[in-house]
């Protein structure tokens, strides 16, 4: 036992650290007010219709495409698989209640300080988040639910990997938008297409 953990707390110790930042990600998008990325769109989404919190959304997304993953893409399911659905939505949850990242809509602020502001937390968020997802990766403990599941549907369907995620933006951009996420729509879905580059320089180099 003692030897195991000698080799590997270095890897969960880094894949619990990339959760955490994860959930800062999240909380950035949210409380800039100014836009998100497809996934968080869909988070907000399902928050809003069903009266629930952030991270709980987040916990019902991810279990959903879990059990996709569980029928399509068993084998890279894994221990950072399950602990990103199990403290990635209590992490967003806690962030929120503790409130260490102010929430620009609830500020009195001067218009052109304000979008500052705002831009500041989204490029905070794309780095933060671009940085997370590549020790994720790089920790190589099982896939997100989510890149999970695009990562075979490319893989079976022999669509680029970056088709199939701009593809799975849209359509979670638009679920996200319509059950009432109403952050602007172009910055929405520039920021999607952002974020999916991102993960095609990752994934692309590995599938």
């Amino acid at each position: 036992m003692r030897n195991w953990l000698k080799k590997n707390y270095k890897h969960y110790l880094c894949l619990i650290t990339s959760i955490i930042i994860l959930a800062i990600v999240n909380v950035l998008f949210n409380n800039s007010n100014f836009g998100s990325d497809s996934i968080f769109c869909l988070n907000q989404g399902v928050a809003k219709a069903l009266g629930i919190k952030l991270g709980y959304a987040n916990l019902m997304i991810n279990g959903l495409f879990l059990v996709i993953m569980l029928i399509i893409n068993r084998k890279s399911i894994g221990v950072g698989t399950i602990l990103m659905i199990a403290f990635l939505g209590v992490l967003i949850n806690l962030v929120l209640k503790i409130n260490i990242i102010p929430n620009l809509a609830s500020i009195e602020l001067p218009k052109n300080f304000e979008v500052v502001l705002q831009i500041t937390y989204i490029l905070l968020a794309l780095a933060l988040g671009g940085f997370a997802i590549s020790l994720y990766i790089y920790i190589n403990r099982g896939l997100s639910p989510f890149e999970g599941v695009t990562v075979k549907l490319s893989q079976v369907t022999k669509i680029p990997f970056w088709v199939v995620k701009i593809i799975t933006d849209v359509i979670f951009f638009v679920i996200g938008y319509l059950l009432g996420d109403m952050g602007p729509v172009l910055l929405s879905l520039s920021l999607s297409f952002a974020s999916g580059a991102m993960l095609y320089v990752v994934f692309g180099e590995i599938f």
